[in-house]
């Protein structure tokens, strides 16, 4: 008696399926056209287009509505564009995992840190990894977009955010909390004294910008007791915050994470910690696990 599992069918299926054809009929949708498909595949017009009849021969399907001007893709074409989607993106995850795949002795981690990143935090999380001399890592600095972009081509392995991933990319890239910091209200300036709100109104104040998370919280906390600041600056970079709190010339508002070793040091006072609002800390990735050893353990120390 013949038994037909499973794996005969979707291995029948395959070989079936020619993903030549399936990949020039993606790239006229992602080029927008067969002329722009055809520069982008060296091949003419004509042959791009024959190519995509033959995979519409073959599936029984019209999926490209053609006129003389446009093109529309049919409702099977629709369902065939996101078959390939993600055929052709897992293949190029393969690829790109292969190309970074790390030697038998040696593991390379590939980071991303937004600009205004507390330093204090990125070498946090690379201390698991700084003695380990079978592991080297890379860092690139950059803003939001460029670093999601970044990560969504594969180019880097994780994203060090003070923001979560964007909505639009929910389905695509994942967020996990690494840690976070009470927002602290602190100084160089040993003598000074006074309840919060009295501070906040009579002292300069540099404030970090709405780049980091908790800036909106603490907004709502001096518009909610009537505060008039008297802003002396506001700056995206938590390591500059740091450096104009040292001046003496204002009080600044950062997360504790960021200035705790002058705090250790004696060389800025906190005065006043917030309870309720912190400043939380994310890795972005493109799993909802992490495949990399190297980051579970690092996201392990951290937690």
């Amino acid at each position: 008696m013949l038994s037909i599992g499973l794996s005969d069918i979707l291995f029948s299926s395959m070989e079936n399926l020619n993903y030549h054809h399936l990949h020039y009929f993606w790239t006229v949708c992602r080029e927008g056209g067969f002329t722009k498909a055809s520069v982008k595949l060296k091949l003419s017009q004509s042959a791009v287009s024959e190519q995509v009849k033959l995979l519409e021969d073959h599936l029984g399907q019209k999926l490209i509505a053609r006129t003389t001007r446009t093109f529309e893709l049919t409702e099977a074409g629709k369902a065939a564009l996101r078959y390939a989607d993600t055929i052709f993106s897992t293949g190029q995850e393969l690829l790109d995992f292969m190309k970074h795949r790390p030697s038998i002795n040696q593991q390379v981690l590939r980071i991303g840190a937004l600009g205004s990143l507390s330093r204090n935090l990125q070498v946090a999380f690379l201390k698991p990894i700084l003695g380990q001399e079978a592991v080297t890592f890379s860092v690139t600095v950059g803003d939001s977009k460029r670093l999601i972009k970044l990560l969504k081509e594969h180019s880097i392995d994780i994203v060090l955010s003070t923001f979560p991933a964007p909505e639009e990319s929910s389905g695509e890239l994942y967020t996990h909390l690494l840690s976070q910091s009470p927002l602290c209200v602190v100084t160089s300036e040993p003598k000074l004294k006074g309840d919060l709100d009295t501070l906040l109104k009579t002292q300069r104040v540099f404030l970090p910008s709405s780049s980091l998370e908790s800036r909106s919280d603490f907004d709502h906390y001096v518009e909610s007791h009537s505060i008039k600041l008297n802003i002396a600056g506001e700056v995206d970079d938590v390591a500059l915050l740091r450096v104009l709190a040292l001046t003496g010339k204002g009080i600044a508002v950062v997360p504790r994470l960021g200035v705790q070793s002058d705090i250790e040091s004696k060389n800025l006072s906190v005065l006043h910690e917030f309870k309720n609002i912190k400043q939380r800390f994310y890795a972005i990735t493109r799993q909802k696990r992490f495949p990399n050893p190297l980051i579970n353990e690092i996201v392990r120390s951290l937690r």
